[in-house]
């Protein structure tokens, strides 16, 4: 190990959450990270140098998690000398993961930590297979994962075949959140938008037009674009909430 344990151990904390709350808010990162500094100043465990902060699927193929990836890095790097996780479940939940992590931890001799699990790779004691517990761990947290999302999937099928809505953690732009009622003004918004697309304009300019007006989201944010160099496409999050 290149840092051996103690009060001067440099720990980098990764945190992850799955999506943010409805009002786009979320506070379940900064309960974790509560957790594990907690625990970690009890024990005398080092200091917490750097947090890790990503709102990530940690089991969607190709879901982005920049964070995740910049604590990897800063651990080869030596920035840190180890990863704190309050549960590994919170760091990966895909077993074509483990590798990128076992080799960024045995190149520079550094140290994983899951509160939540037990799971130490300082652990001197010769029966610790960490390496095989943490296999196992993502394992079991990727067939959980994976039967959620069964279990989501025949929800939803099941509500489709009774003609409701599909629930969502962010209300649908012009409905509330129950879909029983008209949100007025955004109602006239999307009126405006269908009326623009019938007389010609494309769906990129009422997008760029929506934000540059400061029309908020449903979230009552302010829209994001992204316009791309090529061509007229575009993508806006006013379009990612209503089609337009």
């Amino acid at each position: 190990m290149a840092a051996e344990p103690g009060p001067t151990f440099r720990w980098g904390v990764v945190l992850r959450k799955s999506q943010l709350n409805a009002d786009g808010t979320e506070e379940s990162t900064d309960r974790q990270e509560l957790e594990l500094v907690c625990h970690i100043r009890h024990h005398n465990m080092g200091v917490i140098v750097q947090s890790y902060k990503d709102i990530a699927s940690g089991w969607k193929p190709g879901a982005p998690r920049p964070r995740f990836k910049h604590a990897l890095v800063d651990l080869a790097s030596g920035t840190i000398d180890g990863i704190a996780v309050l549960s590994i479940d919170r760091l990966t939940r895909r077993m074509d993961q483990v590798r990128p992590i076992l080799n960024a931890l045995e190149e520079m001799g550094g140290r994983l930590f899951a509160l939540w699990d037990d799971l130490d790779t300082a652990d001197r004691n010769p029966e610790s297979n960490t390496d095989l517990r943490l296999r196992d761990l993502v394992a079991h947290a990727e067939q959980e994962a994976l039967r959620t999302s069964q279990r989501y999937k025949l929800a939803a099928q099941h509500r489709a075949r009774k003609g409701l809505h599909q629930p969502s953690s962010r209300r649908p732009f012009g409905h509330t959140v129950d879909w029983k009622i008209l949100v007025p003004h955004e109602v006239e918004l999307l009126h405006e938008a269908a009326l623009r697309v019938v007389a010609g304009e494309s769906l990129s300019v009422i997008c760029r037009d929506w934000t540059e007006r400061g029309i908020p989201t449903s979230t009552g944010k302010p829209a994001v674009a992204v316009y791309h160099a090529q061509g007229d496409a575009s993508e806006c999050s006013h379009g990612r909430q209503t089609g337009v």
